[in-house]
Formats: C-alpha cells, structure tokens, sequence
C-alpha cells in the first residue's frame, strides 16, 4: 500500500499534536501546505511530504521532481510575503527506520528547482529528487546530514520537533532566493467540479446516456475557435497571474513560432498590432523569439489542424482487446514513396494512445476519450496495465506505469521526450456509458469500478422532448404519456426493477421526429407509409424488447390478451396481431385514462 501525502500530513499531525487534517490549507498547495502558529508566537508555513520508500530500500527520497513542484514553490512564496518561517517536511512512520523521526529539507527553493528539473512549477528535464543518503539510520534527538546532490537535511525526533521549529530559521535562504515564478496549477481551462476524470454514466436503455455525454462535448471539448490566429490572440491574452511577462511571451513565441514567422514576413509591425490589437512592444517581442527559434531550426508550430478534434469515441464489444485499446505493432503498407506495395511492421496506436499523446502535447486544452458500453468487454483485459493510471490524485496519475519499448519509441516519434513512464495528465478524461440493465458478457470488478465515478440517469431524467405518436386505430399518443403508462404496468403489476424500464430515448429522436411531423398532415398515402414504418419499428422495438427482455417468462402479466385456443402462452406474433387491432389496450389501459393521468402529474 503505497504511502501518500495524507498518510502523511496524519503522521506529522501526530507528531506536532495538532490536528493538520482538519485546518484550512494555504490555497493552491494541494492540500499539503500550512500555517503554524509555535509556541514562542512565532509563525512557520510547512510544507509536507511522505518520504518515497523503494520496496527494496534502495532508496529514499522527497519526490520534489514530480509531487508538488508547484505547490511547493507556492508555499514558499506565500512564507516570503508573509515574511514567515518555512519548512519542507517529510515522514513515513510506516517505515521502521524513519518512525518517530522527521526528515527537513533546509535550502533555497530556486535550487530545489534547479536539482529537481522543474521549471515555473512542472517537470522541465530529467533531473532527480532530493535523495537520503542509503546510511541514514537515525538515532540521534537531531542531526544535520548533507547529501551527494548538495542539500542540507535536518533529521529530527518527534519530541523535538516543536524546538526545532522554534529555534531554527531558514529565512536567510528565503532572503537570498527571490519569489518562484509559478505557471497555472494546471494550464487547461478546468471542467466543472462534479465532472470526474473517470466517469461512468449508467441507467435502464433509453435514458439518454450518448446524449448526455455528446452535449457535455459539445460544451466543453470543442474549441469554437475560428483559426489559428483567435487560438494565438486568446493566449496572448490569457497569461496567468503571477507569471513573469517576458517567460509567458517566449512560451507564446515557441508555441506559435512557425505562425507568427510567416505572418512577420507578410506584414509590418504596423498592420500586425492593427489586426492582432496587440501591444506593438509585446508583438515586437514575439517576432524576435519567433525568428530567434526558426534561425535555430527549433519551430513548434500551432495550428488547429494539429490538435484535431478533442474528444474521441469508442465501442467495446466481447472480442475488443488492450491491441485494439492501447496499441500494438501492426504489419501496415509502407507509404514511402516507390514502397507502397511493401509491408512494413509499425506500432498502431489505438484511441487511448491517441488521446493520450494529444494531452501531453497540448497542455492548455482539455481531451476527453468517451468509452461506449464499457461493461461489453472483458475491461481487466481490455486496460491490461492502464488499469493502474485510473487512481488520481488531482487529476494526474497516481501511480505511473513503466512504459514498454515500443511504447517509448513511439511517444518519442511523437515528440515527447519524458516517456520511460506512463501517467494520465489531468487534461485527460475518460467517461464511458453503460446499461445497467445488461450484466454485459463480462462483469467488472470492485478494483475497477472503485476506480470510476458512477453517475446514474434516472429513467425520466433527459425528458426534454415532446413527441406525439400514432396509434393502429388512427389516433395519436404522446410518447412520454405511452411510455410513463406502460412503465407503471411493469413496475406495479409485474414488479420490474427500474433498469429494465423505458427511458425517453428508447425509440431513436430520429424515428420520433419522423413520426410526429405527420401527425398535422392530411392523410396521403406517404403518410400511410411513414405510420405503418413507425408502427412496425415500435412492434420490432418495444414490444419484442417487453416480450423477450421483461417478461418472457410471464407476458400475461404485462400483455392483458388471452392466448388462443389451445395455448398455453402467449406468443410474439399474438402480441402484435392484438396490437394491430387493439393499439395500446393490450397494456389493459385506455387512451383518455393515461392521458388524464398524466396531466394530473404535470
């Protein structure tokens, strides 16, 4: 069991005898930084790690590389305008060495940041973390150890921790080291709150689940921006707060090199600042970094073409596997020039890999893979060693996974050079829909599912339509009225649980709007055509999904129609034929009664 920042805030918290869990946390340091009121009236920012513990002890470490580099540099900035004492501490009482001992890290952010590879809050080069050294064993009320990568660490017991604080002052370190520059907690716009990175709507057919998921695309991953120029103003606009404006117009420089290169070439400053409505100081500045970049050979161009569409979508079915999901080597047709006959073997990145790389490319928008029927599929297969990357922790991965080979090299071909591990960016979102009505051909697991937000759709949720119907006899229904009515009878009469009930969206939008607008029309005979289409779908869809999937086993308890002589049950074909002549009394109610119903209930 992997120990976690809360585990150890919990620890400290024991060791201070002040309860860290249940005080207000600095904003924007993840939960992990605090101000501490000592008993000299002094007051510190301490800012918490859990010690990262290799299984083999091999090695121990402040994962300041890739936990809370931004978090950290926000504590500390909050300490220095505060003119505050600050502290990173680290503990893992889980560990039989480490237990009842805290670890201080004692040093100048800005060289943290230097050793550790980060850069304005995030992961800028290999780097490393702040290692303790393999000989460490304390035993020691306190002792000041230094280790190979240049860092001063306090070793303390925890009956000494409060005079420590007390006593030592870290703040010549802040003295000389100046605020930390700090980009955006993360660059993307966020999602609403309630939108979980793993999200799994369920509920009866019909409920509109798609639907819901296609509008929430609509809103939330589709750019509406026009081209590249908007994507480049509404940048050069957006620069986050605290971030030093020359960083932020050499990020905007290389983001948009090859576009604003090519437009300087076309135009002067003048008509440029007249388009664009840009500062002519900032657009000047932007030029040079633009052409700096394409003297050095190093473009990264931006364009609308290279994101692609920001969300994609996938089915599972009983034979769907991780080479299909992930990706796997393929033999494919070499398109070189000359070889197109010849078959060459290539890595096939499947959707998951698709989006993926998508998210890691472009940091400041937001990518959604949408999984259809995922309870269709042998999912354990299907995620194989993904499964791991579904626990977050603010959206990013948790737990990363070791990337295989061709994996590696095919990240790399894709431009992105940090790929020895795999993590899910928290630009990246994953919801899938499910019937909770089909037990699917393989049931998920709890590992699984613990993994994934749940939200059910009630079965009259996505009434937001209002379509009428015709009938055998040649009147017409209100859809929602038939299908209330008919819901009543499986629910109260034959006692079916609500997953197998009618949700608006059991008979396609398209197969209701083609029945409804004839409903004004004089009868013809296209319209006898389009009524008799419409009824022999609601026969091939509604009663077959009652009679085989609701009630096969007992149809009399649903279908108010006597088997004929010598029967002993009811039949598919006695349904219909009594539909045919009866309409809707075969459900054992009567037009104007469900219709009076139902108004009562509006």
């Amino acid at each position: 069991m992997a120990y976690t920042a809360k585990d150890a805030i919990l620890t400290l918290s024991n060791y201070l005898n002040i309860d860290l869990t249940t005080k207000s946390a600095i904003e924007e340091t993840g939960g992990r930084g605090f101000e501490i009121q000592l008993p000299d009236g002094q007051t510190c920012v301490v800012f918490v790690y859990p010690i990262s513990h290799k299984a083999d002890d091999s090695k121990n470490f402040f994962d300041t590389r890739d936990s809370g580099a931004r978090e950290r540099g926000v504590a500390w900035n909050y300490a220095r305008e505060q003119r505050f004492k600050y502290f990173c501490l680290a503990v893992h009482d889980q560990v039989e060495k480490f237990k009842d001992y805290i670890f201080s890290l004692e040093c100048d952010e800005k060289r943290i940041a230097e050793v550790s590879g980060t850069l304005n809050g995030a992961r800028n080069g290999s780097g490393t973390q702040v290692v303790i050294p393999k000989s460490c064993v304390p035993t020691k009320e306190y002792e000041r150890i230094y280790t190979e990568n240049g860092f001063f660490i306090s070793v303390v017991k925890k009956d000494h921790l409060i005079d420590y604080l007390c006593k030592y002052d870290n703040r010549p370190y802040m003295e000389n080291g100046p605020l930390i520059e700090l980009g955006s907690n993360t660059e993307h716009k966020r999602l609403p709150d309630d939108f979980a990175y793993n999200r799994i709507l369920f509920g009866a057919p019909g409920t509109g689940k798609s639907h819901k998921l296609e509008d929430d695309c609509e809103t939330y991953f589709c750019d509406g921006f026009a081209s590249v120029e908007e994507l480049f103003i509404e940048d050069v606009k957006n620069k986050p707060q605290g971030v030093n404006e020359n960083v932020w117009f050499r990020h905007i420089g290389i983001k948009y090199a090859s576009f604003i290169f090519d437009q300087s070439k076309e135009n002067d400053n003048r008509i440029l600042q007249e388009r664009w409505t840009i500062d002519e100081g900032l657009l000047v500045k932007l030029k040079n970094t633009a052409r700096a970049l394409v003297d050095y050979g190093h473009i990264v161009s931006k364009s609308v073409e290279e994101i692609g569409k920001r969300y994609e979508r996938v089915t599972f079915h009983p034979n769907y596997s991780y080479a299909q999901f992930v990706g796997t080597y393929k033999p494919v047709q070499d398109k070189d020039p000359g070889h197109e006959k010849d078959i060459v073997y290539k890595y096939v990145e499947g959707p998951f890999m698709r989006v993926l790389v998508k998210a890691l490319k472009h940091p400041e928008s937001n990518f959604l893979l949408i999984i259809e029927e995922i309870n269709r599929a042998n999912v354990a297969a299907v995620f194989g060693d993904v499964f791991q990357l579904l626990d977050r922790k603010n959206g990013v991965s948790e737990y990363p996974v070791a990337a295989s080979e061709d994996i590696k090299r095919y990240l790399k071909d894709n431009g992105i050079d940090d790929c020895n591990e795999l993590k899910i960016p928290s630009n990246m979102y994953i919801w899938a829909t499910m019937n909770s009505a089909d037990q699917g051909v393989f049931p998920m697991d709890t590992a699984f599912k613990r993994r994934w937000e749940f939200e059910y759709i009630g079965i009259n949720e996505n009434q937001t339509w209002d379509y009428t119907i015709p009938l055998p006899n040649g009147e017409s229904i209100n859809w929602n009225v038939l299908r209330k009515a008919i819901n009543g009878t499986l629910k109260k009469i034959a006692s079916v649980n609500e997953d197998k009930l009618l949700g608006p969206y059991f008979l396609s939008k398209a197969v209701l709007e083609d029945a409804n607008k004839w409903n004004s029309e004089q009868d013809s005979e296209e319209k006898q055509k389009a009524v008799e289409k419409f009824l022999n779908t609601f026969k091939s869809k509604v009663l077959m999904y009652l009679y085989e999937d609701v009630c096969k086993m007992r149809p009399g308890e649903v279908f108010k129609i006597k088997p004929e002589d010598g029967q002993t049950r009811l039949h598919y074909s006695d349904i219909c034929d009594a539909f045919d002549l009866n309409g809707i009394e075969i459900f054992g109610f009567k037009k104007a009664d469900i219709e009076e119903t139902f108004k009562k209930q509006e």
